[in-house]
């Protein structure tokens, strides 16, 4: 009687496949790459010059990282000259797909100092970091702050709130400096120049300022950003400020969707 063959769980076709960490492993991707992939879907974003190894091999497999992602409705994004790299949602919607990363709504505030930060890179070197002093940043945003009630305690409050989100969402992070911060590079991104235009004329409007039609007032940069009403909240669809629903800290939408 003949024998019948028998089966396996694991695929005929990964049986002894060069990237398996395990027995069991059906996985295509060798260990640095699925290390990498790890670190786009946690987010908010990889650094090259916080994890160099890590972006070098974004940077060396994005074809095959990409197509990892758009198994999860998420787009790859590599930016060479910046040195940042992050998962961002499908601009294009898709009938049952299921959002991994969520809109992040931003206050008027919020929206502000980020425009600010933002025009602070844009009048950098790209080759220097940007440090600016958080005291500084309140003072650029004082319209804003007054437009927003006459408690001062309550108005430093809201800003304290404010500059604890962006903390919270790696766009700005300390240094050895005591109320100097370094501002994160990944804000070239998040907002094109068209939408810093229309943001920022928003607010003008909004604070009753005439407008101004070149790019020097408060700036932001990233995927996909959109402000929504007369400056009073805005909400960024970006890798940036992104992250999954289920965790406690935005990434590139909770980033990015920022």
């Amino acid at each position: 009687m003949p024998e019948h063959p028998t089966t396996t769980d694991a695929p005929a076709s990964t049986a002894g496949s060069p990237v398996a960490l395990t027995p069991r492993d059906t996985g295509t991707l060798d260990a640095a790459q699925r290390r990498a992939f790890g670190a786009l879907l946690r987010g908010p974003y990889v650094r090259a010059d916080k994890q160099p190894e890590m972006f070098r091999t974004i940077a060396a497999h994005r074809e095959v990282l990409a197509s990892q992602l758009d198994n999860l409705f998420l787009t790859l994004v590599v930016d060479d000259a910046s040195g940042i790299a992050y998962a961002t949602a499908w601009e294009e919607d898709v009938e049952d797909s299921r959002q991994l990363y969520r809109a992040q709504s931003l206050t008027f505030l919020q929206s502000a100092i980020l425009l600010h930060l933002r025009h602070q890179l844009v009048v950098t070197s790209p080759a220097e970091r940007t440090i600016v002093d958080k005291e500084h940043v309140a003072e650029a945003v004082a319209d804003v702050m007054t437009s927003l009630g006459t408690d001062k305690a309550a108005r430093e409050k809201r800003f304290q709130a404010a500059w604890q989100k962006l903390l919270d969402w790696s766009l700005v992070s300390t240094t050895p400096t005591p109320g100097r911060f370094e501002v994160s590079p990944v804000l070239r991104l998040i907002f094109s120049a068209d939408e810093v235009r229309a943001i920022t004329r928003a607010y003008r409007d909004y604070l009753g300022l005439p407008d101004e039609e070149d790019d020097a007032a408060p700036a932001a940069g990233g995927a996909e950003d959109t402000a929504s009403g007369a400056g009073t909240e805005s909400e960024a669809r970006t890798a940036g400020l992104s992250r999954r629903p289920d965790s406690a800290h935005p990434t590139p939408q909770e980033g990015p969707q920022a």
